[in-house]
């Protein structure tokens, strides 16, 4: 029993969604042949999911899709743009009663990139989060200062942080004060209070 919570499977959002393909872990290679073999295992499902894009089956067009990693050395690389000139439905791969959310850049750079998200995609999302540099537990209490919104990330580190069992604290980027010693929810000050 590790003490964090199950893995999400099939069910969620009114019995829409399927059980989650099983991508390779961290942990099942001992090698990078090891890796590459796994990664090739997983091409095949990849053009699966790849040929149910409107924007891909026109990209990629008639012709045999790629089957090996050096098959997509050729390959233009997907842009920004491709994202923003198919919006909105022109880069999906799955039935639009999939979808658990939708989110948009920050648009720093001009126009917002949108992007869209199963129930599935947050699982893998989430895990790889909590698998960053230090991992997160249930005994630790995460403060999320990134923003909500639409964008990603305040989302992504709070559903990184509930999935290892992490007591999260949604401080978001614009929230005027943080927990102080007067109001800290009776954890130790130090653990995740900036302001003293």
């Amino acid at each position: 029993m590790t003490g964090r919570p199950p893995r999400p499977r099939a069910g969620g959002r009114g019995g829409r969604r399927t059980t989650a393909p099983k991508l390779p872990q961290l942990g099942q290679w001992s090698s990078t042949d090891e890796l590459s073999a796994l990664q090739d295992k997983q091409i095949a499902q990849t053009l699966e999911w790849v040929a149910r894009s409107p924007y891909y089956r026109g990209r990629l067009g008639p012709g045999a899709m790629p089957s090996t990693a050096a098959d997509f050395d050729g390959l233009p690389l997907t842009a920004k743009q491709d994202l923003r000139d198919n919006y909105p439905f022109g880069m999906l791969a799955v039935p639009k009663e999939r979808l658990a959310t939708y989110h948009e850049s920050s648009g720093t750079a001009g126009q917002p990139t949108p992007s869209y998200y199963t129930e599935e995609d947050w699982v893998d999302l989430a895990e790889r989060f909590g698998r960053k540099w230090i991992g997160i537990s249930p005994s630790d209490t995460f403060l999320v200062r990134t923003p909500y919104a639409l964008l990603l990330t305040g989302h992504l580190a709070h559903a990184g942080g509930r999935l290892h069992g992490a007591t999260v604290v949604p401080g978001d980027k614009v929230l005027g004060y943080l927990p102080t010693e007067e109001r800290h929810v009776g954890y130790p000050i130090d653990e995740f209070c900036i302001e003293k």
